[in-house]
C-alpha cells in the first residue's frame, strides 16, 4: 500500500485535470512495481486495477476523441490513455462515497470518518483472507517494509495489532538501552542465510538503508523462512524466502552504497 499526499505542482482548471494528474502518478507507481516484480521473474499478465472515482477523468481516458475541454490537458496525462488502451491498467469507478484513500489524503466530517474507517476495516479483512490464500498458494509474492511484518502473528509498534500470522513470531522493540538510537535510520550490512534470487540482483550492492523501529524478532520457529539477517544490538530478520514468497524489512529501492 502506498499513501501520499501533497500539493500539486502544477495549476488544474478543472477537477478532471487534477484527478488525470493523480492518476498519471499512480500509473507511474505501478509501472515501477511492474518493473521490479520482472526483475525478479515474477510477471503480471493481468492488467492492475486503477480505481477513480471521477467519471470525467475515466470517460476522457477511454475515449480518444479531442474535445474542446481537453486541449489543455499536459502531454503526460495522456500516458494514462496509452496504458490502458495497452491494457497495462484498467479503470474501475469507485464512489466517492465508498473513497476509502480520503481518510488518508483529507480532512473529513466525523460522521464520514466513522463510515470510512468502517469500510476500510472491512476491505482489510477481506484484503487480508484473499492474501493469505494467494500466499499460501504459492503465488508470486514480494513484501517491502511493512510488507514483511505483517507476515507475522502480531506487531508491538502502537499495539499489539494481529498480523496476518503466515509466519511464525511477533515484530518486537529494539532494545535501546544497549546504546543505539531507536529507531534504526541508516545503512547496514547483510547477512545471507540462504540464496535467493533477489539477491542476484543486489549483489553489487554494499549497503542497505533501513528506516525501522520494530523489527521482526529471529526465533527457531521461523528460521525456515528466514534468508538474511541483520545486527543492530541484536539479530533481527532482514528478509525471507519461502517458495515464490520474497519480503524484506529495507529498501532496495533506496539501497546501493552510502551517500
Amino acid at each position: 500500500m502506498f499513501v501520499k499526499s501533497k500539493k500539486q505542482d502544477r495549476v488544474s482548471k478543472s477537477s478532471m485535470e487534477s484527478e488525470n494528474q493523480a492518476m498519471s502518478l499512480a500509473y507511474s507507481k505501478i509501472i515501477w512495481l511492474q518493473g521490479l516484480l520482472a526483475e525478479l521473474d515474477f510477471f503480471e499478465t493481468d492488467p492492475t486495477p486503477l480505481h477513480a472515482d471521477n467519471t470525467s477523468a475515466i470517460q476522457i481516458t477511454a475515449n480518444p476523441v479531442c474535445h474542446e475541454r481537453t486541449k489543455h490537458i499536459e502531454v503526460d496525462c495522456h500516458s494514462i490513455r496509452a496504458a490502458f488502451e495497452a491494457r497495462v491498467i484498467t479503470l474501475p469507478h469507485i464512489s466517492t462515497d465508498l473513497q476509502v484513500a480520503d481518510i488518508f489524503t483529507k480532512a473529513l466530517p466525523r460522521h464520514r470518518h466513522c463510515l470510512l474507517k468502517v469500510h476500510f476495516s472491512i476491505n482489510f479483512y477481506r484484503m487480508a483472507e484473499a492474501l493469505c490464500t494467494y500466499i499460501e498458494n504459492d503465488r508470486p509474492f514480494l513484501g517491502i517494509c511493512l510488507g514483511l511484518q505483517l507476515l507475522f502473528e502480531s506487531s508491538e509498534e502502537n499495539g499489539p495489532v494481529r498480523g496476518l500470522g503466515l509466519i511464525p513470531g511477533v515484530v518486537g522493540r529494539f532494545d535501546s538501552t544497549n546504546g543505539f538510537r531507536v529507531p534504526h535510520i541508516g545503512w547496514n550490512a547483510l547477512h545471507t542465510v540462504k540464496d535467493s534470487e533477489f539477491w542476484m540482483i543486489l549483489e553489487t550492492v554494499m549497503s542497505i538503508l533501513f528506516i525501522l523501529t520494530v523489527p521482526c524478532q529471529y526465533s527457531n520457529d521461523n528460521k525456515e523462512w528466514v534468508s538474511s539477517t541483520c545486527n543492530y544490538g541484536d539479530n533481527f530478520i532482514a528478509s525471507v524466502r519461502r517458495g515464490n514468497v520474497h519480503a524484506v524489512q529495507f529498501h532496495p529501492e533506496k539501497s546501493g552504497g552510502k551517500t
